[in-house]
């Protein structure tokens, strides 16, 4: 449960009386997820916003106060776990002897892989701690496609991805765009996951 407000103002110069007031809006917003399962879950907001005006300063009529309520109730969709693979890194890389897929038909599954690359957790492969390609998540979604995955699911760890997952929530908690390429394989859909999700969702 969440629960945040905001207040904005505008003052507009009357001349020789000086500045007044012109509206004060303020609006209140309440948000609440339910988890039902390791699969589903439920999220309503609920807003309302409140306009406190000086009718003297409009050219037309308007309403000293007034106010209004909007909500939205969203279901997350429900996966079948059981065409989820686990894929560790999702890395092929042939010059580094390394390969996440060994020949497996991943053809419609959906994949579970780690960020970053093994050079996180060994020093001894890739280039250690220092990120390489295989370890960006672009990588990871390329791949995914080309093995003809349905989808990918990156689960995500502050020191894996270098960045909190708020960058995550702000980033991808709104439409992705890309440019239309027909020649390529790509993903019906991607997404990120917290580490403690992914360990509830395998349990």
């Amino acid at each position: 449960l969440r629960f945040n407000g905001r207040r904005q103002w505008l003052n507009v110069d009357t001349g020789a009386a000086g500045k007044a007031r012109l509206f004060t809006a303020s609006v209140a917003r309440l948000r609440a997820t339910y988890t039902f399962t390791a699969r589903a879950f439920a999220r309503a907001i609920a807003q309302y916003v409140a306009t406190d005006r000086d009718p003297s300063l409009y050219n037309s009529a308007v309403n000293r106060k007034d106010g209004s309520w909007a909500s939205s109730l969203l279901f997350a969709y429900k996966l079948d776990w059981q065409s989820v693979v686990f894929l560790g890194y999702g890395i092929r890389a042939p010059e580094w002897k390394w390969d996440d897929y060994k020949g497996a038909d991943l053809r419609g599954k959906i994949l579970l892989m780690l960020v970053n690359d093994p050079g996180l957790v060994d020093s001894t492969v890739f280039l250690g701690k220092i990120l390489t390609y295989y370890g960006r998540w672009t990588y990871k979604l390329e791949e995914a496609a080309r093995q003809g995955a349905a989808g990918a699911i990156l689960i995500h760890t502050t020191e894996s991805a270098t960045y909190p997952w708020d960058v995550v929530r702000g980033s991808w908690s709104v439409e992705q765009f890309k440019l239309d390429q027909p020649q390529s394989p790509s993903l019906a859909f991607a997404g990120w996951v917290t580490e403690a999700s992914a360990r509830t969702a395998l349990v």
